[in-house]
């Protein structure tokens, strides 16, 4: 007897060559309508389970649920299912007037996590920009660390790679308010056995996931790894990557605010307002972005989207402009062109006006910490360098246990348009008004020139 709420998953008459109308339709139904068809009907399980994925990663409560409705279509004709309307659909609506929209569909195996879209988009870049800008040539070195999917065993644990060299994957994400999970000294030999699964996030959760479709290690050096996945569209690490809404080719930060929504970056892409983002893409030789609808593809020499369309995309806070990453990795490319002799008139006015600009976009950009100003650009800073022979000598020793965040010490020696200048740090422990407050300011010095750099007050 098939269940008058899901009918099974099956379409109502045959399917044969007379286009029958084979779809199901439940105009209405209660949330504890559903939840009692669960009890014992599978097929609605599997939906009760769908839907509380769902309702939880946006946050939305059962209590406040009105009323569902439920949309099946099948396939009418034994032609090509391709050309059919099969859309599942299921909206829940709100006590407040407000409704949600949840597409089923199916997947034959784990494989089928991994979007088709992923290989076609990789697979074009190294055809068709294997002698350009996103070549990384033979097999780049494994960063110190990285993390073991768990492909062979299923657990997860971090690396020691020991100089070897192969293909890794990084994760471009948002942490949010809440402290993730992070390696220190602590936690460092624990790590290296296991790492819990359920002290991951669910962004963490998901990459892995698509991560082990490919069989590919995750690790945190952006330039050289084979692509980065950005949870583009997730303010924090519990909304994943997985989940769809509305088309929009907004990839670029926005400062300009809309009276109805605010921020449209803010709002749709919260992962570009970070500031260690912004270099995080400068550097990854491909990254996927995971946006509201669908999934995004950024090469160095390019961009391309799901739908197609995103070149075509004019105006408004939902189009496409124009990308720094694309000009910042071609200026890369011209540089080292110079370097063979096929220099480019203009190339040094050119790459320094270039850099004034990401600096300028850069500084618009959100940091939790202001101590991170210069090492969230130092990646970027030291591919351009490098390039225009300014840095003579680095050397840099990490106050943790790698070489992002504070710095303990170390010495720099550069060459070029440069000035002898000396840095200095003033704290003043006394507030104004007698209260308890520090502040501390950082100046450089250039005789008789003073200039701030940057200060802060603690109350």
């Amino acid at each position: 007897m098939g269940c008058l709420l899901c009918n099974r998953f099956q379409g109502h008459g045959p399917l044969d060559n007379n286009l029958n109308d084979r779809r199901h339709y439940v105009p209405r139904f209660t949330w504890n309508e559903l939840l009692d068809s669960s009890s014992s009907c599978y097929c609605c399980d599997i939906l009760i389970r769908g839907c509380r994925g769902c309702l939880n990663q946006h946050s939305l409560g059962e209590a406040d649920i009105a009323y569902g409705s439920l949309k099946f279509r099948y396939q009418d004709h034994p032609g090509d299912i391709e050309e059919q309307e099969t859309t599942k659909l299921i909206v829940i609506s709100f006590q407040n007037g407000k409704k949600f929209l949840i597409e089923m569909f199916a997947v034959d195996g784990p494989a089928d996590l991994k979007p088709s879209s992923w290989e076609d988009w990789i697979g074009e870049c190294l055809d068709d920009h294997a002698d350009s800008l996103s070549d990384l040539g033979e097999l780049p070195p494994l960063p110190t660390r990285v993390v073991d999917v768990g492909l062979e065993d299923g657990v997860v644990k971090l690396v020691e790679t020991q100089g070897d060299q192969g293909i890794y994957v990084c994760l471009s994400h948002c942490w949010g308010r809440r402290q993730i999970i992070t390696t220190t000294h602590a936690t460092f030999d624990k790590h290296k056995r296991s790492i819990a699964w359920d002290s991951l996030s669910q962004t963490f959760r998901d990459a892995i996931f698509g991560v082990r479709t490919l069989g590919i290690r995750m690790a945190s050096i952006y330039r050289n790894g084979y692509f980065t996945i950005a949870a583009t569209h997730s303010p924090n690490g519990e909304r994943g990557l997985y989940f769809r809404e509305m088309i929009d080719h907004h990839l670029e930060a926005v400062g300009q605010c809309d009276d109805e929504i605010g921020n449209p970056t803010a709002v749709y892409f919260p992962l570009l307002t970070r500031a260690w983002v912004y270099q995080e893409r400068m550097l990854s030789t491909r990254i996927i972005h995971f946006g509201r609808y669908e999934l995004f593809f950024e090469c160095r020499p390019g961009i391309q989207c799901e739908c197609g369309h995103i070149e075509d995309s004019e105006g408004g806070p939902g189009s496409w402009q124009g990308l720094f990453k694309v000009e910042f990795a071609t200026m890369l490319r011209y540089y080292d062109l110079a370097r063979m002799g096929r220099d480019r008139p203009g190339l040094q006015y050119h790459g320094a006006g270039l850099w004034r600009t990401i600096v300028s976009c850069y500084s618009g950009l959100f940091l939790t910490k202001s101590s991170d100003r210069l090492p969230a650009i130092g990646g970027m800073a030291k591919d351009i360098a490098a390039r225009r022979h300014t840095i003579e000598h680095c050397e840099i020793k990490p106050a943790t246990v790698d070489e992002f965040g504070h710095i303990a010490n170390g010495s720099l020696t550069i060459s070029g348009l440069a000035r002898e200048g000396v840095l200095q740090y003033e704290v003043d422990s006394g507030g104004s008004d007698g209260s308890v407050e520090t502040t501390a300011s950082c100046y450089v010095s250039f005789s008789p020139t003073q200039v701030s750099l940057y200060g802060w007050t603690v109350s």
